[in-house]
Parts: structure tokens; sequence; C-alpha cells
């Protein structure tokens, strides 16, 4: 029998503005039970992360727990955490070493100026009376069993010297060294690559097998959850709306917004119709009732009585709960998405040919120069009116250089960029300042990054406002009208326009930085990771409003991803790229039907399948791809490591195979 490590009673917290109470979290109930998994799923600003943060004693200072109990079931004895000090002596040392947390930014969350073998051994001191060798030796370990090669050599590097998925691992290992009870990790995939996704989950997995870790996983991914979580609770302003194992939430969804949820994921088989879209958004803290419903205003068929009813918790047995005054009677109107309209395949608007990025190293007095780093080697594409083009592969593989090439945001070492302007096929890399400002115009981006995307001094009417009048796009109202029109497609409020970025969460931020590339009205859209930080349902309308400008615009797009799922739906054509080389290119069935290089078949079985069942069947087949991969290396790569040339396979489908 199970051993419950955690349980959240009733619990209430506020947050204090103008002298005012908000009511954030209510009523919320869960149990943590050695060795399992709890998922915590919702949309932005659902209360997932406040919720973990009161665990740890980690609310802001106008936070405050106004009911409830939290009770940490220490070998010794239970620990009710909402009594302790915040900063008290008894809760420093609970931290860390019985809960520990993994945060969404890797990079945020390690310290710049130390190097993470200093920031691992910093937990052990803290905790444990050891000497520096043996916190040494401690943390080598945890790297090594996390992944991290030459791990003692590593111990001296920066957080800087390492790519995301490595410094996930470091934020993993400095959360584990000390072998807590319980994990909590919010959001620790969202901005990994399928296969660094996978091994992180696999490690998690492992965590929790050999050292019988409860761990607490937040992510608005469902792939995710079904592939690692026991049980899971579903959360919507701030209240558990429903509760229970993984195969009571996937087959037997019982609240409106669980069945929503799921039915905003992408279906395989049903790639040519709309992605089902949750009505409305989130409430805002002032929005949040104290009374009734909070879920009403986003289900249509809802009798007005029910608005103002408080929804009671049911029992639904087997651990299954359920907080929903009308579950038993809910329906969705069984209507068929729309289908997409056909595309109208145009010419070739954008060409790529042979181009290449090296990246030398500096010159060193009385050293040799070093071997140039080739971001791209030899890469060409192209690109037709009114399609997209998808570009695959893991973090560092090229991707976003060749969006950047795109955008000529930087030289290239060699090759050609060519685009039609002013009726003319021209070089991007060899046009004139007055050229190059209708070529500005004409491709937009929207970048990877959020944060760095938006101006922290300006207003978003600003960042929005900007781009426009460079351009001498229409006067002031005008300019506000698009603005209008681009924000409603994102489903982001116009009042948002008078904010600064740092209001905003991340999701959000992304949006407005879509909204703003769509202000220009441009022809060729690079989407770089447009949608890697929205949920579920916000991804939806994002996608759906894409394909539909797309369609009525004959917009282009560059769509750049790690999430393959989303991939499959968005995109006609397919590259992937590996070590800054085109491995393999073909259209959407050529590539997810009949994948036939190694790189692309070990991308494919990373992507988590929403359908729990498949589980460990998942698992083994990763597994043996990689085994695959390793074995077949040298029929797809040279001696020195560069994939070979393209052959073609079939009239649309290329792959780099070794010269016969």
């Amino acid at each position: 029998m199970n051993q419950t490590v955690l349980d959240v009673k009733n619990l209430k917290t506020e947050f204090i503005t103008d002298k005012k109470a908000f009511p954030i979290i209510k009523d919320v109930n869960f149990t943590l039970e050695r060795g399992t998994v709890l998922g915590i799923v919702g949309e932005s600003g659902c209360g997932k992360s406040v919720t973990v943060n009161i665990v740890l004693n980690l609310l802001p200072k106008n936070g405050r727990i106004a009911e409830g109990e939290i009770t940490y079931f220490d070998e010794d004895k239970p620990i009710e955490l909402q009594k302790l000090k915040q900063y008290g002596k008894e809760f420093r040392k609970l931290r860390g070493e019985n809960i520990s947390m993994i945060f969404q930014d890797p990079m945020s969350a390690l310290n710049p100026v130390y190097t993470i073998g200093n920031q691992i051994t910093e937990v052990l001191h803290e905790h444990y009376d050891i000497s520096k060798e043996e916190a040494n030796k401690r943390a080598i370990e945890m790297l090594e069993k996390l992944g991290i090669h030459n791990a003692a050599e590593r111990m001296n590097d920066y957080p800087h010297q390492f790519s995301g998925g490595q410094r996930q691992r470091i934020v993993i290992a400095i959360a584990m060294v000390c072998n807590p009870d319980i994990l909590i990790a919010d959001e620790p995939t969202t901005a990994l690559d399928v296969t660094i996704q996978a091994q992180i989950l696999d490690l998690l997995d492992d965590l929790r097998k050999e050292h019988g870790t409860s761990i607490i996983l937040i992510t608005h991914d469902l792939g995710v959850i079904a592939q690692i979580a026991d049980e899971v609770a579903v959360m919507y302003a701030g209240e558990v709306v429903e509760v229970g194992t993984v195969a009571q939430i996937f087959d037997q969804p019982k609240h409106p917004y669980t069945c929503s949820l799921l039915r905003s994921i992408p279906n395989p088989e049903n790639m040519d119709k709309k992605l089902h879209v949750i009505q409305g958004s989130v409430p805002s803290i002032s929005e949040i009732s104290e009374k009734g419903c909070r879920f009403a205003n986003r289900i249509p068929w809802l009798e007005k009585e029910h608005h103002e009813e408080e929804p009671q918790l049911h029992d639904l047995g087997d651990g299954h709960f359920v907080r929903c005054s009308c579950y038993k009677h809910f329906f969705f109107e069984d209507k068929e998405e729309e289908t997409l309209a056909e595309k109208h395949v145009g010419n070739v608007v954008l060409e790529v040919k042979n181009i290449k990025k090296y990246y030398y190293p500096k010159k060193q007095l009385f050293k040799p120069l070093g071997s140039p780093l080739k971001a791209l080697d030899d890469v060409s594409l192209e690109l037709r009116k009114g399609t997209t083009i998808g570009i695959v592969g893991e973090s560092g593989s090229g991707k976003s250089t060749i969006a950047k090439s795109l955008m000529k945001l930087h030289d290239i070492t060699d090759g050609e960029i060519n685009i039609d302007l002013n009726g003319k096929t021209q070089n991007i890399y060899g046009i004139k300042r007055k050229e190059d400002l209708d070529f500005r115009k004409k491709v937009q981006m929207v970048f990877q990054d959020p944060y760095a995307s938006l101006n922290p001094t300006k207003k978003i009417y600003n960042s929005f406002d900007e781009p426009m009048i460079v351009h001498n796009i229409g006067n002031k109202e005008e300019r506000f009208e698009r603005m209008k029109e681009a924000l409603k497609m994102v489903n982001v409020p116009v009042e948002y326009l008078e904010r600064y970025p740092h209001e905003f969460s991340g999701g959000q931020r992304q949006r407005l930085c879509i909204a703003r590339a769509l202000c220009m009205k441009p022809e060729i859209l690079i989407l770089d990771e447009p949608v890697s930080a929205l949920d579920l349902s916000v991804q939806a309308q994002v996608l759906n409003y894409l394909v539909e400008i797309q369609n009525k615009e004959d917009l282009t797009y560059v769509f750049i991803s790690h999430d393959l799922g989303v991939v499959k739906y968005m995109c006609d054509y397919l590259y992937v790229i590996h070590k800054g080389r085109i491995v393999e290119a073909g259209s959407r069935e050529d590539i997810y039907n009949n994948p036939m290089h190694i790189y692309t078949k070990k991308l494919l079985a990373a992507i988590p399948e929403v359908d729990y069942h498949f589980k460990e069947a998942l698992a083994t087949k990763r597994k043996e791809n990689e085994v695959e991969f390793k074995a077949q290396y040298h029929e797809f790569y040279d001696e020195d490591g560069r994939a070979y040339d393209l052959k073609q396979v079939s009239p649309t489908h290329f792959v780099a195979l070794k010269p016969e």
C-alpha cells in the first residue's frame, strides 16, 4: 500500500492589492503518494505554479494562506508546512533536503557568475556537514547519472557554456543531489526539443524508481502527462476541477474543461480539420468571483442559473473527483470541426542555394587557428507561395541559424538567398537600402524568446506602432485598427496595449509577438518556435488563426519547431536538419509515414503520445532507436560526422545517403 508524503486540504490563498484581498487559490485538495507522479495541468493563469509555490512557502509578500492545511509526512513526524516561518530555520532545512523544485527557466534558475560545481555543492554544504571532497564527489556522481559527459572537468564550467538541455539537467542535479522525498518540476521540458524532453522524462522516471522520489509535475503538455504521471489534477482559475488516475482523466473525463483540453490536441488522423478551440480565456485576478462556477462563461450551452450556482466536489469512486454541478448531463455538440480550405500552391517566392554559415575561432598568439564551427553547411531549400515549410531538428542543429539567415540578421559565409523584389529576383545579401526596406516589410519573423523580443521600457502599443511608422503604414487610427485586428485573432484584449512586457506571462508575450508581426501584413512569415510557450487551448487558437490568414491572404510560412505534432498539422513540406546539414526532405506524408534517415526516425520516436496505453511501448521504441542510431551511424555520416549529400528517392522525397 502506498504511503502519503504530502496532503493538501482545503487550501485557500489570497493576494492583497490596494488593501483588497483577491482569492487566487480556492478549496484545493490533493494527496501525493510515495514514489508516484502527480501531474497538474491547466492553462496559464490557472494557479498551477502558485499552488506548488505555496507548498515551499515561496509566495510573494502580498500573498497569504487564508485557510487550509499542507502536511508533509516526514519519517519521524507529520509537519504542517503552513505553520512554519517562510525563512525560518526549520523551513530552510526542509527546502532542498526534503522538498526540492525544478524551475521552468534553467538559465534564470542558475547563477551566471558561479560555476555549476559551486552551485551543486552549495546545496550539500547547506544541509550536511561534509568535506569539500565528498561534496564534489556526490555532485560529479549526480551529473554523470544525469548524462553530463566529462562531469569532473565540467564542474568548473559556467551555465552559459552548456546547452539548454544540459542546463535543465544541472537544475535537476541541484534539486536531486540531497535525494529529496518530494520533487516539484515546474514545466521542466517546455523549451526543450523532443529528444532532450524524452531524456529528461526518462531521467525523472528513473530517479523516481531508484530513490522512491514523489514528483509533482506541472505542464501544459498532455502528452508528457500521459507518459509519466500516475495521477492528474486539472486546475482552472485557482480551483482543482477534476482529479483522477491517468486512465480516468484521459478515458473518462467528467469536467467540461478537462474534455475541452483533450479536444484541443491535434488529431493526427484529421490534419485537414481546424483544431478545437476553447472559447474565451482564463479570468484575471480581478475577474475571479468568490461565488459561482468559474468556468461557466466559457460553456456556451450552460443555462444562466448554473453560472451563480456553487459547484460541489463529487466523489465518483476509485479516487476520481470532479467539481461540477452539471457533470452528469453536460454535452458537446457532436459537430465536425471545419475543414481547412485547400491551399493554392504558387510559384517559388524564396530560394536558398547552398548557403554556409561558419563561425571562426578568434586568433590567438602562438596558437594555430582552429577549425570553424559549421552552423550551416551547404543548405538548400525553396518556399512556394501559399505553403508552409517546416524545419525540424534538435537544439543546436541549425534551425534558428537558417531563420536568421533568411531574415538577413547576420552575414553568411557562402551561397545565395533569392527573393522576388519589385518584379525582379534578387539575392538579399546584395540589395541596396531601399530594396532592403521593401524586403523587411515583405518578410517578418516571430522570434523564439518572447522575453527578449519586447522592449521592457516601452508599452506594448509603442512596440507595435514603431515598425509600422518605420515603413510608413497608414495614420495613427489606421495603425490602431491593425493592432486591434491582430490582437483579437490571438485572443489578447486591446487594453493590453497600455501595459508593459513584465506584466505578462511567457505565453501572453508570445501571442503579443505574433500579433506584432502580423500587424505588418507580410507576404512571408518566419515562425521560430511560435507556440512552444503557449497552452494547448491558446496554441490551437493561434495555429487556427495562422492557417486561416494564410488561406485568406495567400501567406507563406517558414515554421521552425521542436514539436513534431504541431509541425505535422501546420506544414506541407519538411526539412530535417542535423549538425547544419539537411538530412531528409519531403512532404508531410513522406516524413511521417516513410522516414528513411536514422536521425528522422530518432526524432519521431521521441514524440510523447497522448495515449497513455503506449507508455511502455514508446519507452522501448526510444531505446531501440538509440541503439539503431549508433549502429547505423556510419551508413549516414562520413568519418568526420558530416551527413552525406541528399539523394532523391521519390518525386518529393530526398534523403542523405552514403554514395554507392
